[in-house]
């Protein structure tokens, strides 16, 4: 199908490994290796011994192209029963000449497509309707204002725009409802007033709710239970813990004692040996903040008594009590080195700091750490001790970026460029090299050559990439295609010739793609002519130059009927026939 929304819709990618391709084999032209296709009888069996979807449609298409439409439609057929590729589907249909069908393939991808695409499939299928005659409605096909709204729903302003020109049914505000249920409301406010506009009083209650983020938003609980009040809604409670927040926004003190007790005797009376749920507990203490309660569950639980250090304790002295308990009762708790930063935090002395930073980082990296040590030595202005720490870190341990490029920097403003153009090739990654290398008009030794060409590639090089032109992957071919680099193509073509992607048949002369094909002499055809065992190629050869030298006709006609003739769009077999009358 050559209309311009398949060419959008429809991507078909080949990926063709080794030397040959299904459509093309090696073949050779006096002698010189060549590319050309391949018979008919050849490439036929190959996709019938194949046996799989993807060669029934390769089937269908080449047996229209030989004009047996009935074998097309039953491996068409076959291929329809489980490929959901309705677009190359349709495509046969339109070849057949079977509008209807075509169109019934073209709406199972219409359900799925994007608006853009759904626009021009409307405008296709009525011009097929319109000049075939059909007699079909093709409203269901029309893209409907609903659905260009909702095309623009995380574009806010434009969304409330196209809202706002409009006069909106009932059934497509339930609808618009439902879709800007979908959006993080907090963030687009005019979509919010727009909902709360189009909702009931429940639906606004009910989404009130569906924000408040946990147990511990206090914010969110009494705007839900104010907004409650304000539409004369009874709150309903999904426990106990969100009664007692209702209680305290009620200033309901007695009832709200009374519950708490309830609760804490449920939980705290159990004794020791009792399980106790921990999480109730805590969603208590985030509610009353008792620092009691909080204090009883950290003696019991490793997370609640880590929460308690953290974000409850003031007094400095009393939380390095603590650390030091928490660490003789947790010694393998993944949380000691957060509680280390902490204990250092505290500490005033700077090389009592450097001593317990360094007793940490013997066993394991805390980039906190790390940064507070380099912050100490920057701060005492120890420049080598700060570079010896980096470089260590760097070219010992590991290769983070951050300190990559505090290196970098620490050396550039020292002027020590050389030194850093031998120190970065140490890296894995040579981007910080090359940078460095590029910058300073530096020589890239011809070793990083695979790396030098991935850097160019990423950062979009284009002119310096053309050096190595010829030293790219078939995959980097195929980026710089896509990214319209066609200065590159000829050297694909050369390296991989038998790739569909940027074939340019037409220029070529229709026989190979890697080199202009520009033998048309009168020399040339009758040493093709002399020869007694002819290939493929050649008998093509001696078609094509009818038109220049009529007197060859009859000689060429038997050569040339034995070539494919239907499969391949290069082989112009139809023009011959015209021609040879």
């Amino acid at each position: 199908m050559k209309k311009q929304f398949l060419i959008i819709c429809l991507v078909m990618v080949s990926i063709i490994y080794g030397e040959e391709s299904d459509d093309y084999i090696e073949n050779n032209f006096l002698n010189e290796k060549i590319y050309f296709p391949k018979r008919t009888s050849n490439y036929i069996n190959d996709l019938l011994n194949r046996n799989d979807m993807e060669s029934y449609y390769e089937l269908s298409k080449a047996y229209i192209k030989l004009g047996k439409k009935e074998a097309a439609r039953s491996y068409l057929k076959e291929y329809e029963k489980t490929s959901k590729e309705y677009l190359k589907i349709a495509d046969i249909y339109e070849e057949l000449e079977e509008y209807e069908k075509e169109i019934k393939m073209i709406e199972k991808y219409f359900l799925e497509a994007t608006l853009q695409e759904k626009e021009m499939i409307y405008d296709y299928i009525k011009k097929i309707v319109e000049e075939k005659k059909i007699d079909l409605d093709i409203s269901r096909f029309k893209v409907t204002r609903y659905e260009k709204l909702r095309n623009l729903l995380e574009e806010e302003k434009e969304y409330m725009a196209y809202y706002n020109k409009e006069n909106w049914t009932e059934e497509e505000n339930f609808k618009i409802k439902k879709d800007l249920l979908s959006l993080n409301l907090k963030k687009n406010k005019a979509q919010k007033e727009l909902y709360f506009k189009l909702a009931s009083k429940y639906e606004k209650l009910e989404y009130m709710y569906s924000v408040i983020e946990d147990i511990s938003d206090l914010n969110g609980f009494y705007k839900y239970f104010e907004l409650a009040e304000e539409l004369g809604l009874i709150v309903k409670f999904k426990d106990n813990y969100e009664k007692l927040y209702y209680l305290k926004w009620k200033d309901a003190e007695e009832e709200y004692k009374d519950l708490e007790k309830e609760i804490l005797d449920e939980e705290i009376s159990k004794g020791k040996e009792a399980k106790r749920d921990y999480n109730k507990l805590y969603k208590l203490y985030i509610i009353n903040h008792n620092m009691k309660l909080l204090f009883n569950l950290a003696l019991e639980n490793e997370e609640y008594f880590y929460e308690f250090i953290v974000r409850n304790i003031k007094n400095k002295k009393y939380k390095e009590i603590l650390i030091r308990n928490f660490i003789e009762k947790y010694p393998k708790s993944n949380k000691l080195i957060k509680l280390k930063e902490i204990t250092i935090k505290n500490e005033t002395d700077e090389m009592k700091k450097i001593e317990i930073i360094n007793k940490v980082l013997e066993n394991k990296f805390s980039s906190v750490l790390f940064d507070e040590k380099l912050r100490i030595l920057e701060k005492m202005e120890q420049e080598s001790e700060y570079e010896k720490e980096l470089k260590n870190h760097i070219f010992m341990d590991y290769q983070d970026e951050k300190y990559i490029k505090k290196y970098i920097k620490l050396l550039k403003n020292q002027n020590r460029i050389e030194e850093l153009y031998t120190e970065l090739q140490k890296l894995n990654d040579k981007k910080y090299f090359f940078d460095i290398a590029i910058d300073n008009n530096y020589k890239i030794p011809s070793q990083y050559k695979k790396e030098l060409i991935e850097y160019y590639m990423q950062n979009k090089m284009y002119e310096e990439l053309m050096e190595y032109k010829k030293d790219l992957t078939y995959e980097q071919y195929a980026i710089l295609y896509d990214e319209k680099q066609y200065q590159f193509i000829q050297s694909a073509r050369e390296k991989y010739p038998l790739k569909k992607e940027w074939m340019d048949i037409g220029e070529l002369k229709y026989i190979y793609f890697n080199r202009n094909f520009d033998k048309y002499d009168e020399d040339t055809i009758n040493k093709v002519l002399d020869k007694s065992d002819k290939s493929d190629v050649e008998i093509y050869y001696l078609a094509n130059e009818v038109p220049i030298l009529p007197r060859y006709l009859k000689m060429v006609k038997p050569f040339f009927e034995k070539i494919f003739t239907g499969q391949n769009n290069y082989v112009r077999y139809g023009e011959f026939k015209e021609k040879a009358k």
